[in-house]
């Protein structure tokens, strides 16, 4: 887009005509109901900021928590520590708005939680083998239960920002 650097976190309007910009970052995460945005602006650390859209008014949202995912219907939130993964530490998720009730889903070191468009299923990264450099891409209801491998051994690839089409028929990752 003309006239936004490399690395800007920007809202625009489809038509070009309203432009809000956040900062340099990364990781933005639009709240499904589209009143909101979390992002995280380098190179003041770590720390997740939220946008409200209609007000343009920023705040930080957090300093520990790293919101990484909302479901579709807006109950469920997969969350980071810090942001990031520790080996062995399995996904979180709480209710949203409130950021209460944590749990823990998937096999320990997995992450990247992506909702299907329905909500009913999550795709994420894990390296099931931890003596390989790759990882691959797994689904799991939304309750944790029924994990299976949709890739093999991806080398040297670390998955990352997983993405479901919006006929949850392909994923699309980094």
């Amino acid at each position: 887009v003309p006239g936004i650097d490399r690395d800007s976190m920007v809202v625009l309007t489809l038509d070009d005509t309203t432009r809000m910009y956040l900062g340099f970052g990364k990781k933005l995460v639009w709240d499904p109901d589209g009143t909101q945005v979390f992002f995280i602006v380098y190179p003041y650390g770590s720390s997740q900021w939220v946008v409200d859209i209609n007000t343009r008014v920023r705040r930080v949202f957090s300093d520990s928590i790293t919101i990484n995912a909302i479901s579709p219907d807006r109950r469920t939130a997969h969350i980071l520590w810090w942001n990031f993964i520790l080996p062995n530490q399995r996904m979180k998720f709480v209710d949203y708005p409130s950021l209460t009730n944590e749990r823990e889903l998937g096999p320990p070191g997995a992450g990247g939680a992506s909702w299907s468009q329905n909500g009913e299923e999550i795709a994420f990264g894990y390296r099931a083998d931890s003596t390989k450099i790759g990882g691959d891409i797994f689904i799991m209801k939304k309750d944790g239960t029924n994990i299976r491998r949709v890739t093999y051994q991806q080398p040297l690839f670390s998955i990352g920002d997983i993405h479901w089409s919006p006929d949850g028929s392909k994923l699309v990752f980094i």
